[in-house]
């Protein structure tokens, strides 16, 4: 038995890697078409590129186990079932116990893996991977400073340089009007146009010039002050979230912040969805596992396609029902804890469903246990 169980492992094993590069490749290809163009409009370097695919790589892995282990589960039992391979077990009174048991020990380790990835490999890539996105955004935005051209980088700030020396501006004019009541307008000699990514802040040093302040409502005259350097500050964190709405920020949350009464910037429902979504996460790639093996291994498929057809099934049924289980949450008729557990709690129905069925067939008599040699 033993033996058998390794021998299968090894059957087994190769489908779960093919399975995994081939829906990797298709997550994979479509988080892309949403990161390029934050990357290509920063232009952004071979080894930048590289790293954020390497970074994206680790969420997609995440979401590929469970469809993974389903399409290799039923793919196995289905080479079995063409190779004569399950009639010789049958037939020899083993029935497919070895292939279970090697699919189970596999099985456990995916699932430890799994946890791991859900609650702390998939968040810390997702938050590197926001800020280097967030470093490119902002170099975009702040390359777009040229020399002839008015430019309105915010709200209520708009500048203009007469020519560029390299990283320096000549000629500057720039008017901050964020307060409507008294614009103030800056001439200056030169300035530099920096982006700091911690705080996805524009900082605009000005040298040698005057700032003229207007008058305001009241009967305040205007006047005009003269400097020898000055630095004015905005924030783009706005901005860049705009921009990086593939990657919500409640993703790339550490746990630990999830669990802390008030995660910054997060709110208390969307808080508690996410913390639950990593939960249900591995528990459902465990749950859902389980029952792949049960209905890859217990049923005598004819024909492999219909063993790799109904894995299809199976997994899109979950999928599916997990996303409408968001949908309700997002409409507010299901609570985050409710939306998130919904689908494992579903897949644990099932299986109880299943065993409970197999347990009163064997009651009446239409199932008989194979002996064991």
């Amino acid at each position: 038995m033993y033996r058998l169980s390794i021998y299968f492992l090894r059957r087994f094993i190769p489908w779960l890697i093919i399975a995994i590069c081939a829906i990797v490749l298709i997550f994979l290809t479509t988080q892309l078409i949403r990161v390029a163009p934050v990357f290509l409009g920063a232009g952004a370097g071979p080894w930048d590129t590289g790293k954020g695919i390497a970074l994206l790589l680790i969420p997609v892995i995440t979401w590929s186990l469970t469809p993974a282990f389903i399409l290799a589960a039923f793919g196995v039992a289905g080479r079995m079932v063409q190779n004569g391979e399950r009639v010789a077990l049958d037939a020899s009174g083993i029935g497919p116990k070895p292939a279970i048991i090697g699919s189970s020990g596999l099985l456990v380790v995916l699932t430890s893996l799994s946890g791991w990835l859900w609650l702390a490999a998939s968040p810390g890539s997702q938050t590197t991977l926001r800020q280097m996105a967030a470093r490119f955004a902002g170099n975009a935005l702040t390359q777009r400073f040229e020399p002839g051209v008015f430019l309105q980088p915010h709200d209520g700030i708009t500048f203009y340089a007469d020519q560029k020396n390299s990283n320096k501006f000549e000629g500057v004019f720039l008017e901050d009007a964020r307060d409507g009541a008294r614009p103030v307008q800056l001439v200056a000699t030169s300035g530099v146009v920096l982006f700091q990514p911690q705080s996805t802040t524009v900082v605009i040093r000005l040298v040698e010039g005057t700032a003229f302040l207007e008058p305001g409502p009241t009967p305040t005259p205007g006047s005009a002050l003269s400097f020898d350097a000055l630095e004015l500050k905005f924030s783009l964190a706005e901005t860049v979230e705009r921009r990086l709405e593939f990657l919500p920020a409640v993703r790339a949350a550490p746990t630990a912040h999830l669990l802390t009464s008030s995660a910054a910037g997060i709110s208390a429902r969307t808080q508690a969805f996410a913390l639950w979504r990593r939960v249900a996460g591995p528990a459902g790639f465990a749950l859902m596992a389980a029952l792949s093996i049960y209905l890859a291994f217990g049923h005598r498929w004819r024909r492999r396609q219909l063993a790799i057809a109904a894995a299809c099934g199976v997994f899109a049924a979950f999928h599916l029902f997990g996303r409408m289980c968001e949908s309700l949450w997002e409409r507010e008729y299901l609570s985050g804890p409710q939306a998130a557990l919904a689908p494992v709690i579903a897949v644990c129905g099932l299986i109880a469903l299943g065993g409970l069925y197999r347990i009163v067939r064997i009651k009446t008599g239409k199932i008989v246990q194979r002996s064991q040699i």
